[in-house]
């Protein structure tokens, strides 16, 4: 990248020669700080090289710019990342050559030095990559905030981490140079996560401000209070004529309870249900850390099982661990992991047709119900 100095409108600021740039162009930030700015003739839209790359631009009226005592008109305005570009417009009018041999760029009878490298009026954004100072593990679902380490050392400023990392989940976070980089990790899965020590997680960008929550400049912020579920509680229809009927003696609210009785099916106790598990040792497995975000959820469900007589509590030697999921709809289905007792229970074998057979047997059929259980369970 080759870099010259140059005045515009008394204002020294580094320009870069570009070819690939038609026309000379400043950036939005260099003219906002111009003391006295020229006048806006007309806006553009400035279209790249790549597909789909426009931007807003205007061309001034009486633009001064002056390189090496030389002085030029006509400029335009973009929002383009460095100060300004020296396009292919003022080169080929006044017949301009790049020396990259003795570094040199030559116009009319000037030969200007250049440099090669950016200086520091020039924005470049610097990256800066995020690794683990420790090898940790995340439970399975759980979230763990880690404080990290940076590749380079950190300035008083302020910084915003891009996540890179898979094995995980992690959110953007913005951060002062001077605390340090902290990220939080999220393992949604049944399984724990390891992260070793020196793993990348992310990279740091350089910002201009982080604006406190709740300040004007973050403009209008929406809250969702409540969320409408009459797609979820609405009677089927070949239930309608059974829903009306069971109203007749219900006031309003008590029609809406109704639609949401989950656990409104009766209990069969005519048959007991035995698992053969031989001489195998009771398998009694530890309760599961429940995630914060299922907690109050948690203990709502266990309490409307148990006031609806599905669950009732038990000293048996047998335990096994329950596991909260969360359903489309929102609502939470809760599972129990019987994968340890299946692996001690004698299977009973019975002849069962194909399930491919019984699959085509629906092939020419225009309407299939699916039908589907409250409790879920978590087998091999």
């Amino acid at each position: 990248m080759i870099v010259i100095p140059v005045l515009v409108h008394g204002k020294k600021i580094n320009a870069i020669i570009d070819t690939a740039s038609e026309v000379k162009l400043i950036s939005d930030k260099v003219y906002q700080g111009l003391q006295d700015p020229p006048v806006v003739i007309e806006e553009f839209t400035l279209r790249g090289a790549g597909k789909e790359m426009e931007m807003k631009g205007c061309l001034l009226d009486l633009a001064r710019l002056e390189l090496d005592g030389l002085s030029f008109q006509e400029m335009y305005v973009a929002p383009i990342e460095g100060d300004m570009l020296i396009g292919l417009d003022l080169m080929a009018k006044h017949k301009a050559s790049v020396d990259m041999k003795e570094n040199t760029f030559h116009i009319q009878d000037r030969t200007v030095p250049f440099n090669t490298k950016l200086e520091a009026s020039v924005d470049a954004v610097s990256a800066i990559r995020i690794r683990i100072a420790r090898r940790v593990t995340v439970p399975a679902r759980s979230v763990l905030r880690l404080q990290c380490v940076a590749e380079q050392p950190l300035e008083e400023k302020s910084y915003s981490i891009q996540p890179e990392i898979k094995a995980v989940l992690a959110c953007r976070v913005c951060f002062d140079g001077n605390q340090g980089p902290t990220m939080s990790f999220i393992n949604p899965s049944d399984k724990k996560v390891t992260l070793f020590r020196n793993q990348r997680v992310g990279v740091a960008y350089e910002v201009d401000e982080i604006v406190p929550e709740g300040s004007p400049e973050m403009g209008t912020t929406f809250r969702i209070h409540q969320l409408s579920t009459s797609e979820a509680t609405e009677v089927p229809g070949h239930l309608q004529d059974l829903y009306r009927r069971s109203c007749t003696e219900l006031d309003e609210k008590q029609h809406a309870e109704l639609k949401q009785l989950e656990f409104d099916i009766g209990n069969f106790r005519v048959i007991e249900h035995a698992i053969d598990t031989g001489d195998a040792r009771p398998i009694k497995q530890h309760f599961r850390r429940t995630p914060s975000c299922f907690v109050a959820e948690e203990e709502k469900h266990l309490e409307k099982m148990l006031r609806a007589d599905v669950i009732k509590p038990s000293m048996s030697e047998w335990a096994s661990s329950p596991v909260l999921v969360r359903k489309r709809d929102g609502s939470v289905r809760w599972c129990i992991d019987y994968r340890a007792l299946n692996n001690v229970t004698k299977k009973d074998v019975f002849p069962l047709p194909l399930v491919e057979e019984c699959i085509d047997t629906l092939s020419r059929e225009h309407v299939v119900f699916k039908t589907g259980r409250h409790m879920g369970l978590l087998a091999d």
